[in-house]
């Protein structure tokens, strides 16, 4: 009998640093549209396809994710 030891993730689920750079890609878009003030979790997270949860589980406010991610952005390749 084999048991499998790697952690299986739930169909569907990407992985966290996939999720992590789609909303900070997403942040980051969101900031050259409109400004800070289109920077809510509610709307990061469904551009991002990502759970408003996880946007409060890794950010405490809309402008630390917003801080983040533009130093994501600018950031040398």
């Amino acid at each position: 009998m084999t048991v499998e030891t790697a952690a299986r993730r739930g169909r569907g689920r990407r992985p966290a640093a996939e999720v992590r750079e789609a909303v900070l890609a997403a942040a980051a878009a969101m900031l050259l549209d409109g400004g800070m003030r289109d920077i809510t979790f509610e709307k990061v997270a469904a551009r991002a396809g990502a759970s408003k949860m996880t946007l409060y589980k890794w950010w405490p406010t809309p402008g630390a994710l917003a801080f983040d991610a533009y130093f994501a952005a600018t950031a040398p390749a």
